[in-house]
């Protein structure tokens, strides 16, 4: 399972605009998370503009008290060539070649 490290910008818009995620016990895990994925479907570890879409959809759907965003719940995929990556069909075709080579 590949790692990714956060971008510091990204961190601090979290920290900075969505106290309520970060200072929480169990809803940073999820916000670190969202961040993570926004990064990897974009693609660009300063695409502060994405992670605060999510993160204020995160903050709505978690944090009681919360406004509800007004702009649309973003849905992110990632770059197309990072598509099948580590997915389990492409591990399995990956065993599956490497037997047949050996056979």
């Amino acid at each position: 399972m590949p790692h990714y490290f956060l971008g510091v910008c990204l961190i601090d818009l979290a920290e900075r605009e969505f106290r309520r995620l970060m200072e929480h016990r169990h809803h940073r895990e999820d916000a670190l998370q969202t961040l993570a994925l926004v990064q990897f479907a974009t693609g660009d570890p300063e695409d502060v503009e994405a992670a605060y879409r999510a993160l204020a959809w995160l903050e709505y759907e978690l944090v009681e008290g919360s406004e509800r965003p007004s702009f649309p719940k973003p849905h992110f995929l990632p770059p197309s060539d990072a598509w099948s990556v580590g997915t389990l069909l492409r591990n399995l075709d990956s065993a599956l070649e490497a037997e047949r080579l050996a056979a």
